[in-house]
């Protein structure tokens, strides 16, 4: 940005905050009018995008305690007569409102420099400065599919400057943030242009999910295979199967890992994919299955599936036995 915008530019009215506003305030506020005026919302909109990037610019300066209180003091001068443009006071020199003089040193410090404003200063009269500003950055976002997440994919994104391609890298996660570096706003003269930032949406899938490693899926199995174990078919995200050994007992919340079935990584290399079983009963029985439940149970009515967990909460066998007493 020109740093004559220092003296033209009100900041402040620009994010509809006022000039004690903190830095929360004005945070929250630079994000409201960004998220409406962002132009993904407002596609061949040019007043949005025009104004989307002064609400940046402004944000920009008043985000950053330095440069705010550059900003602010540089316009308290200049509301006070103490100089702007063209010359300090008008014609004639350094002249104050009603002709009064201003005492440069008394406002910029008794050495007789300009401290930080001398930047300000020089880049507006032709002394010194900073230099050429970079540009702003920008963010974006894109919404993909779990397949393309897992995989990789080419997307097209809207930045400050038009249509941009990006590539998303495989096993990317809801809510990552990609940096195209120099696809943001364009910098002054012989300085670099800005980052666009894309952050990415991944729609959920309603089978598979990812722990930014692994591809993971919970597979249901049955009382019979979860107690004498087995052998149980598996999906893949490509559309295939895999089988997987259950061994007898098997509990539920049990995980299994298949190694290189997952899917393949920034590095090339395939993950595995992370098999959670869930042990489920079936909501009906026919009266054959309920009489060789009834006998399995028979059959196992020396096994206390809560025999442990009696003993670690201190349940005592008396503390048992009074309680059945007392129902009897």
């Amino acid at each position: 940005m020109s740093q004559q915008d220092y003296f033209e530019k009100d900041y402040y009215k620009t994010l509809g905050v006022s000039k004690t506003a903190d830095a929360a305030e004005i945070k929250k506020a630079y994000r409201a009018l960004a998220k409406d005026l962002h132009p993904d919302k407002n596609p061949d909109n040019p007043k949005a995008e025009e104004k989307f990037k002064e609400v940046s610019e402004a944000y920009e300066v008043l985000s950053d305690t330095k440069s705010r209180a550059e900003y602010d003091e540089i316009r308290t001068i200049v509301a006070n007569g103490g100089g702007r443009p063209g010359g300090f006071g008008g014609p004639g020199g350094f002249g104050g409102r009603g002709g009064q003089n201003v005492n440069l040193e008394d406002l910029l410090g008794n050495n007789g420099g300009f401290g930080g404003l001398g930047d300000i200063f020089g880049g507006i009269f032709g002394g010194g400065g900073r230099g050429p500003q970079p540009g702003t950055d920008f963010e974006t976002s894109t919404t993909i599919s779990f397949e393309n997440a897992m995989r990789g994919a080419a997307v097209t994104v809207q930045g400050a400057r038009g249509s941009v391609n990006a590539r998303i890298p495989a096993g990317v996660s809801d809510g990552a943030r990609i940096r195209l570096k120099g696809k943001g706003g364009p910098g002054q003269p012989g300085a670099p242009s800005g980052d666009l930032y894309v952050v990415v949406k991944v729609q959920k899938h309603p089978v598979f999910d990812h722990d930014g490693k692994s591809l993971t899926v919970t597979v249901p199995i049955s009382i019979t295979e979860a107690t004498l174990g087995g052998q149980v078919k598996v999906p893949t995200l490509d559309g295939t199967t895999v089988t997987l050994k259950i061994t007898p007992g098997t509990k539920s919340g049990t995980k299994v890992r298949a190694r290189g079935k997952g899917v393949t990584r920034a590095d090339g290399k395939a993950s595995d994919l992370v098999v959670t079983l869930e042990i489920v009963a079936p909501a009906e029985l026919t009266d054959e299955a309920k009489a060789a439940l009834t006998a399995f149970a028979d059959a196992t009515s020396n096994f206390d599936p809560r025999a442990n967990l009696m003993k670690q909460a201190g349940i005592t066998e008396s503390a048992k036995m009074s309680e059945q007493e007392s129902a009897s």
